[in-house]
């Protein structure tokens, strides 16, 4: 306690000092704490991406090779034997075969109802569209393999009356085929193009691989243009995609190649965004802790300096080496614990305020504090240990001297 006390009022008697070089030991904390906290935000993120079958969701696409003479009807890129080896993949979850050639199919049909039809714009239900639901629901995970269908309020109204409530729950028909109705659509202009607005076109929704399959039943015939995989959780996206694209690509010989589409993107640019802020911060709190511990260096040799009749009289009484090192020793390591503990302070308000400006919740643990403090206490061992070694081979007789 004594040492600890006469290192504070060492610190009272150079504040300036102190504090200059203190500031960059707190630049430097302040740096690590920001990182790891948003650091661990991102991770958060991350886990919790792996969570939502959205971002679990991947395309693998055949591109011919523009050199092949070979006609592209003539290509089966995939067939039903590869759905089924894609099956056993370890980490894939579901497999859905993909039926024709537009990125976001789509096709007019007749929607027919008990009493009255009605002419429909089939579209691809994606969540990007943004719609509105009067009444029922939008699609969710385990609609995939279901006949549902989401109406619009006109072709609802048409089919089952004003009341359009009624209509959930009841079955429609499309050539052919039997769809519950699970939602109706508010009537907005957000659900509407300006083509909309000229013919009155109505519209009605269904799962990507349902409208695949009707596709393929119209007018695509048999061909399997893609398939689209979820991954199951705990397992990387683009590994598991990246393993799919190796296997069938030994089936292609040289007519074109497999490509991988989406995928957990955002998941990916956090974690390229994280690998950046690691890198830029690194190089500030690395360059503010080695300047930190310079400054700290050189007032504990201006410390030695002024404090060499102290040095020489303890030596006299008595003092050991040692007992003058570990003072010089502790007195630093508590200036640059000071710095530390202020460091993390500060830090802590930096990462709620970056969090705000990243859009990602900064999160602080006990870990990083702890880490925060051991490279405090760190940097004044290291620092401290050559002024308190010359300090402790100070000669007691010149020492007193001065």
């Amino acid at each position: 306690m004594v040492i600890i006390k006469n290192a504070i009022e060492n610190i009272k008697t150079n504040k300036l000092r102190v504090i200059v070089a203190m500031v960059w030991i707190v630049l430097g904390i302040t740096s690590v704490v920001v990182v790891s906290s948003i650091g661990n935000g991102i991770e958060e993120v991350g886990d919790k991406n792996l969570d939502d079958p959205k971002y679990r969701e991947i395309s693998i696409r055949f591109d011919q090779n523009y050199e092949s003479s070979i006609d592209p009807s003539l290509i089966n890129p995939f067939t039903s034997e590869d759905l089924d080896k894609i099956s056993l993949v370890s980490g894939v979850e579901r497999v859905v075969a993909k039926y024709g050639s537009a990125e976001s199919l789509s096709y007019g049909t007749q929607i027919n109802g008990k009493d009255e039809s009605i002419f429909s714009e089939i579209i691809e239900y994606k969540d990007k569209l943004k719609l509105d639901v009067e009444c029922g629901r939008l699609f969710s995970l385990e609609d995939l393999d279901r006949n549902v269908i989401v109406l619009d309020r006109l072709i609802a109204s048409k089919l089952f009356g004003e009341d359009t409530k009624s209509a959930i729950g009841q079955p429609v028909d499309i050539n052919g085929e039997t769809f519950e109705v699970i939602g109706v659509l508010k009537e907005s202009k957000e659900n509407k193009s300006e083509m909309d607005d000229l013919f009155e076109q109505a519209k009605s929704y269904l799962s990507p691989k349902i409208l695949n399959e009707l596709n393929n039943m119209q007018s695509f015939g048999s061909v399997i243009s893609g398939v689209n995989i979820l991954v199951s959780k705990g397992y990387d996206v683009m590994e598991i995609g990246d393993n799919v694209v190796n296997m069938l690509q030994t089936n292609t010989a040289e007519d074109g190649e497999y490509a991988l589409t989406g995928g957990n993107n955002q998941t990916h640019e956090l974690g390229y965004m994280q690998q950046t802020i690691n890198r830029f911060t690194s190089v500030i709190s690395n360059v503010s802790l080695f300047i930190g511990g310079i400054g700290i260096m050189n007032i504990m040799y201006m410390s030695v300096t002024e404090r060499q009749r102290e040095i020489g009289i303890r030596r006299a009484i008595g003092a050991e080496p040692k007992d003058i090192l570990i003072q010089f020793l502790i007195e630093t390591i508590v200036i640059t614990l000071i710095g530390g503990i202020v460091g993390m302070i500060v830090g802590t308000f930096a990462a709620n305020y970056a969090s705000g400006y990243l859009g990602i919740k900064a999160i602080p643990t006990i870990e990083i504090y702890f880490n925060a403090v051991f490279i405090s206490v760190l940097i004044g061992a290291i620092f401290g240990s050559i002024p308190a070694y010359k300090a402790s081979n100070l000669d007691p007789i010149k020492a007193i001297q001065g």
